[in-house]
């Protein structure tokens, strides 16, 4: 007895063992003989939308009060019921349907697999109406106190940026020839110099190159990038909302969310650990190389004039150079395999290349640096690609957007005021509300006055913050004002 025994325990350590270098062999090597990352889950398709299990409900078989659900249709039950209801679960109550507020199911919402379901009163009661209509005067307060915010801090953001656009109108001056050695006089102003713009590293020997992939970058260029990207699942999810109209003015809404899968590629590795169907798994990181960047250390206009990093960094680096595509394991493809695999690495390569370019700012010595405005405190550092001129650039980059944006917010000001009275005025149309005709009227009557008095408050907030903004006028204004009032005026003859 002893001798059989002791076999079935050495084949049962067999086993284990097999089983467990099985199961190392497979999470260590998941590409097949050709170096792609192959388990035997990437292969599926993108997963079909998930459909929420659903029976239909005979209307017999649903417990006393749920009489509101019509025969026949789709029916699903809530957690945390008392007990003696079907299947554990719950259907809504007469009881639900006649209080807004309580006690069952308003306000929450009950999961069943990948669909949230909730009831909402499609008509509110009259006293919750009156209710929430007091609690909406805060907001309206608040509301009010924003649009102050905004017109006020508006007008004085309008006003610098007005007197950035005439400084740099009146202070640029234009240098003409970018490859002309620089003016000692223009030191410390504002320039605006048209000229090609290239890396002058290659002038002391510096070469832009990335030596891992073999790649290097034309003469003159700026900057060398080098992206990385992998094939991977990516989950999308999306909503979808079907609302049930039931008697006693209640709506069922159901939120079902759908999950597909699709192939993408992706600088970084998505983590299909989250994702809620298991079978799409991604590999656990990029093994060909990583996304870098390679700048020149100098960088000059008309070969004269250094820029500083923050004109570098407006310049795009977008022009494709290289793009080669390698197998999970590195091994590179030979030619376009005109459709790849989860795990297949891209490895793109782009320049900065020489060109064109007009820069605004200050010359500082032999370099061009960022411009501070001593009115505004604003800052110039601008770029453009090509030639431009300064009247142009004034109106493009300085003026036009200057009043689109402040006339914007002056609307957006008055809005807010607009919404925030009509919530303070709320109390007044919901308490009269139950009567239809007089209630129409009073909301009308309320939009009508509020809309006059928002117009009113914003435009008294735009005054005092554009007199507050520029003192010498409302100096002047006030001056005005005193004199028509306490002006003497001449004695009027009687006859």
């Amino acid at each position: 007895q002893h001798i059989p025994h002791t076999r079935m325990v050495h084949n049962v350590k067999w086993v284990f063992a097999l089983g467990v270098l099985s199961f190392i062999a497979t999470g260590e090597q998941d590409w097949d003989d050709a170096g792609d990352w192959n388990p035997d889950f990437s292969q599926h398709r993108e997963a079909p939308a998930r459909e929420v299990p659903a029976r239909e409900v005979p209307a017999g078989e649903l417990p006393v009060g749920s009489d509101y659900v019509p025969a026949g249709m789709k029916q699903d039950y809530f957690d945390d019921v008392p007990a003696g209801d079907i299947g554990g679960y719950r259907a809504p109550t007469s009881q639900d349907f006649e209080h807004a507020d309580g006690p069952g199911i308003w306000g929450r919402e009950e999961v069943k697999g990948d669909t949230k379901v909730s009831y909402r009163k499609t008509r509110k009661s009259y006293g919750t109406r009156v209710q929430e209509s007091f609690s909406g005067v805060w907001v309206g307060f608040i509301l009010m106190a924003i649009s102050f915010g905004i017109l006020f801090w508006n007008e004085g953001n309008y006003l610098r940026n007005q007197i950035l656009a005439d400084n740099v109108e009146k202070k640029t001056r234009v240098v003409p020839d970018a490859s002309a050695p620089f003016d000692l006089t223009k030191d410390g102003e504002l320039v605006l110099v048209t000229g090609e713009v290239a890396g002058s590293g290659e002038a002391v020997g510096e070469v832009l190159e990335d030596g891992e992939f073999g790649v290097t970058a034309p003469d003159g260029s700026l900057e060398l990038k080098r992206i990385v990207e992998m094939y991977q699942w990516k989950e999308v999810m999306r909503i979808e909302k079907r609302e049930v109209r039931l008697p006693n003015n209640v709506t069922r809404v159901e939120k079902t969310e759908k999950f597909t899968y699709e192939k993408a590629w992706s600088s970084t590795v998505i983590q299909s650990a989250n994702f809620r169907a298991k079978e799409y798994k991604n590999p656990p990181e990029i093994k060909v190389g990583q996304s870098m960047t390679f700048s020149a250390s100098s960088v000059k206009l008309g070969g004269v004039f250094e820029i500083g990093s923050e004109f570098k960094s407006q310049i795009p680096c977008d022009t494709a150079l290289q793009t080669k595509v390698y197998h999970y394991n590195g091994q590179a493809y030979d030619s376009n395999p005109g459709s790849y695999k989860i795990g297949d690495t891209r490895v793109i390569h782009t320049v900065a290349q020489q060109g064109l370019w007009t820069i605004m700012g200050k010359q500082q010595g032999a370099s061009i640096v960022q411009w501070t405005d001593p009115q505004s405190s604003k800052q110039v550092a601008l770029i453009v690609k090509g030639e431009m001129s300064l009247e142009r650039i004034v109106n493009e980059r300085f003026k036009n957007p200057n009043f689109y944006l402040a006339n914007i917010l002056r609307f957006v000001g008055f809005l807010l005021m607009w919404f925030g009275l009509s919530a303070i005025w709320g109390p007044m149309v919901a308490i009269v509300d139950f009567i239809p005709v007089v209630g129409a009227l009073v909301g009308f009557l309320r939009d009508v006055g509020t809309f006059i008095a928002a117009s009113v408050l914003s435009i008294l907030t735009i005054s005092v913050a554009w007199l507050y903004h520029r003192p010498l006028w409302a100096g002047a204004v006030v001056l005005l004002c005193l004199t028509v009032i306490f002006y003497p005026r001449a004695p009027t003859s009687v006859h």
